[in-house]
Order: C-alpha cells, then sequence, then structure tokens
C-alpha cells in the first residue's frame, strides 16, 4: 500500500462481556491476529466485567496485573468506555455516571490511555421531568425546539466543566463535544465519529437526518487551531458503508 499508513484495528470487549477478558484476548489473539487494541467498558451503562474501576484506581499492583495480562498478549488499551447519562434527571443516575467517567479520565491517566468514551448525555426536556427528553424530528414536533435550551442549560455548561477536569487530571485526553465552549474552556484534541458520507446511509445508521450538521461541524472544528488533531472515526459495517465512486479508486 506505497505510504499509505494502514488502520490500527480494535475491538469493543462489550460484546464479549459474558466471558473473562483473559478468554477474549487470548481468543482475538488466536483468531484475529491484525487487532491491536482493545475498547474497555469502565463504567456507566457499559459492562465492567473486564474493567474494576475502583479497584484498578485504588490498588497499583491490581492496576499492574490487569495492563500485564493485556500486553503481554501484545495488545493494548485503546479506550476505557464508561457511555451513560450524566444528565440524567433521575439524580442517583446522573451523579453515578458523572463519577464513572470522572474515575475513567483518573484511570486513563494512570495507565497512558489518551481516550475515554462517553455519550453527551440527555437532559429533562422540561423542569420536573423524570425521563431524558431528545428531539425526534416530525415524528415528535412538539419536542423539536427542546434541544437548544438542553444545550445552554444542560449539556454545554456540564461537558465544559468536565473539560477543564479533564485538563487538570488528563491533559493528553480527548475530550468529544462542540468545539467553541469547549476551545474556550481548554480542549486540546477532539474525535468525531462518522460512519458514511451518503445521507441515506446516514439515516438508516442514525435514524435522523443530519449528516449536512455533521460536516458544517467538522468545517467548524477547522476554525479553532488550538484544536488538534482533529479524528475522525469510521466503524465497518456489512451493506451500511460505501463510498462514492469518485472516492473507490
Amino acid at each position: 500500500m506505497g505510504g499509505v499508513e494502514r488502520p490500527r484495528l480494535g475491538v469493543v470487549t462489550e460484546a464479549f462481556a459474558n466471558r473473562p477478558l483473559v478468554d477474549v484476548m487470548d481468543w482475538i489473539v488466536a483468531n484475529a491476529p491484525t487487532v491491536a487494541a482493545l475498547e474497555v467498558g469502565a463504567g456507566g451503562y457499559a459492562p465492567t466485567g473486564h474493567c474494576d474501576l475502583p479497584r484498578l484506581l485504588r490498588d497499583a499492583s491490581a492496576r499492574k496485573r490487569w495492563l500485564s495480562e493485556i500486553t503481554a498478549r501484545g495488545l493494548s488499551v485503546a479506550a476505557l468506555n464508561v457511555w451513560g447519562n450524566p444528565l440524567h434527571p433521575d439524580e442517583a443516575i446522573a451523579t453515578q455516571h458523572d463519577a464513572d467517567l470522572r474515575d475513567a479520565v483518573r484511570l486513563a491517566a494512570l495507565i497512558g490511555v489518551d481516550r475515554v468514551v462517553a455519550l453527551a448525555g440527555c437532559p429533562a426536556g422540561a423542569a420536573g421531568d423524570r425521563t431524558p427528553h431528545f428531539a425526534g424530528g416530525g415524528w415528535l414536533p412538539y419536542l423539536e425546539s427542546i434541544h437548544e435550551a438542553q444545550w445552554k442549560d444542560a449539556v454545554a455548561p456540564y461537558w465544559s466543566g468536565v473539560a477543564e477536569f479533564a485538563a487538570r487530571e488528563h491533559p493528553r485526553l480527548e475530550v468529544t463535544d462542540q468545539p467553541r465552549p469547549l476551545a474556550e474552556a481548554g480542549l486540546k484534541r477532539i474525535n468525531v465519529s462518522l460512519d458514511t458520507l451518503q445521507h441515506d446511509r446516514f439515516h438508516q445508521i442514525a435514524r435522523r437526518r443530519g449528516l449536512d450538521e455533521v460536516l458544517a461541524g467538522l468545517e467548524e472544528l477547522e476554525k479553532y487551531p488550538t484544536i488538534s488533531p482533529i479524528k475522525v472515526n469510521v466503524v465497518a459495517m456489512r451493506n451500511c458503508i460505501r463510498l462514492p465512486e469518485s472516492r473507490q479508486e
């Protein structure tokens, strides 16, 4: 592939949550030798059987053994996954997921991992709501404008705070969210998931129309030179990923 850098392949171990991590890694080494890295569930809604976050934070010897099991097989930890909803209207859920996220940042700093996977979160649609709500396009017209207040009142303040926390605890960490408030808070790197450049495929994967907004967001990122690098993640899915003909040669 003369001069073209080969992609680095990884596995999200959450798909094998019912098996011990050592068994999963042995299977990967034997059956998928091109895989070099792991994304490991560590909290939030992600299963944590492969990463005992509280123990690894408090016990340096346990942390060393955990990492040794991984590196001994020629693998590395690409990311800790704490996908959840730290903006949930249920305070108990929000508090736990926020704590998991911050602990994952602390663990990532200790083990030299520069990526923590999380969800932006979904707050209440209105004061007093007990469940999260989000705009659903033409299907839910009465919720169509709530994202503006949610962004202003909940999402931007929360993630600006997380960006400040991450900058203190782990300056190399990548935090993904909207650029302006996070750039102002000191964000240096960003990750964006984009699995297709075709509008119909985007709608099929994301269940919403929004490809133009994503592309516009990438252009917006380029206005902030302090945010670098900008990384775009792609997940290959059978029958869902198709390059435009002009890009297939």
